[in-house]
């Protein structure tokens, strides 16, 4: 069985601003000219998307150096759509701490993937505290994911970040998990191989 834990990509989903909005306008018609076609304009943090180290640090690598291999591997949702603070903090890392051990990719569901689409998606949104970021970043991971639309919020986003990121840790944002996997699980996280590029957007999905 395989799981999506994508969102779908087109003009209405939610972006930091209209002008980060994706363009995705048809071009050809089969009517028209026997065949479609569209033209597509998106920034590279659109959707359900990767950051590579390039996106926060200067000497990183960008999406296309990184190998096949660090974009698989044992994965574990842990579920904190249940607490009532806006933060998660070490000690409620510390309760999946066995998971944690055996995962590669640990994906961190809040429930706000349920406000995809809506100004609310934007603000006062579940994170990481630095601490619980500089704990996760200590093992031996490929990379973290969350179900908003950044892993720190707007005081904290770049230290967040670069917790992971120096760490060769990649950062997956906006995922679906309304879905999630008990246990343990293959995890690929499929980018568009551009050169030079700082993120992009993934097509993310479990196999269980």
């Amino acid at each position: 069985m395989v799981i999506d834990f994508t969102h779908t990509i087109d003009n209405g989903i939610t972006s930091y601003t209209e002008d980060t909005k994706p363009k995705i306008e048809q071009i050809s018609t089969i009517d028209k000219d026997h065949y479609e076609e569209r033209s597509i304009n998106i920034f590279t943090h659109t959707g359900t998307h990767i950051d590579s180290q390039r996106h926060m640090l200067k000497e990183g690598k960008y999406i296309d150096e990184y190998k096949l291999e660090d974009l698989m591997g044992p994965a574990v949702i842990l579920d904190f759509s249940n607490i009532n603070e806006k933060e998660i903090t070490k000690k409620d890392l510390l309760i999946h701490i066995e998971e944690i051990k055996k995962a590669e990719f640990v994906l961190i569901k809040t429930g706000w993937q349920k406000y995809w689409c809506s100004e609310k998606y934007l603000t006062n949104y579940p994170t990481l505290t630095i601490e619980a970021a500089e704990y996760l970043s200590s093992f031996n991971l490929k990379g973290v994911g969350v179900d908003c639309i950044s892993i720190g919020k707007s005081e904290d986003e770049m230290t967040l970040h670069k917790i992971f990121l120096e760490k060769e840790i990649l950062i997956i944002e906006n995922l679906n998990l309304e879905k999630i996997i008990n246990g343990l699980f293959k995890l690929i996280v499929a980018p568009l191989k551009i050169k030079n590029s700082d993120g992009v957007p993934v097509r993310t999905f479990g196999f269980i």
